[in-house]
Parts: structure tokens; C-alpha cells; sequence
């Protein structure tokens, strides 16, 4: 059988936009190439409290509980290419 790769993961959009405390909060974070969806994970530091990301759409959504910067990095996969961003 064939081998089949994609092409290497390139993240399109990693910043996310402003959050305010107690006002429900929703953004995506983007991607392209690779094979077969992606998977996302935080890869250092953490969300903002009360948010959360979504391992297969790379949706953040919830309501933030503390006022604050955050710093965080996020990584997505797929079933054969890494893509990073800080």
C-alpha cells in the first residue's frame, strides 16, 4: 500500500482575541495542511482561568474568572506532522 503524507502543519492563526471577565468568551484557533484533522493541545503554561481549548477543533471557549495576561503556547497534530506556535 502507498505511503501518504500531507502537507507539514502550518498554524494560521494563534493569537486569540481579548477576553473580559465574566462576559462568555469564544475564539478558534487556525491551521493547515497535515493529514487527517488535527488535534490541539496547550503546550506550555495554561489557558486563562475558566477557559478551555478544544482537542478537535481548536475552539477556546468559557467564561474568564481573572483579570490578567496571559502567556501560553498551543500545539496541533495530525497523523503525521507537528505544527508549533508560542
Amino acid at each position: 500500500a502507498p505511503v501518504l503524507f500531507g502537507r507539514p502543519i502550518r498554524i494560521m492563526r494563534a493569537t486569540l482575541r481579548d477576553a473580559v471577565v465574566g462576559v462568555p468568551y469564544a475564539d478558534t484557533l487556525r491551521a493547515e495542511g497535515g493529514v487527517d484533522g488535527f488535534t490541539w493541545a496547550v503546550s506550555h503554561g495554561a489557558l486563562p482561568a475558566g477557559l478551555t481549548l478544544q482537542p478537535a477543533t481548536g475552539a477556546v471557549s468559557g467564561t474568564p474568572t481573572a483579570a490578567g495576561t496571559t502567556v501560553f503556547g498551543v500545539v496541533v497534530r495530525s497523523d503525521e506532522l507537528d505544527g508549533t506556535a508560542a
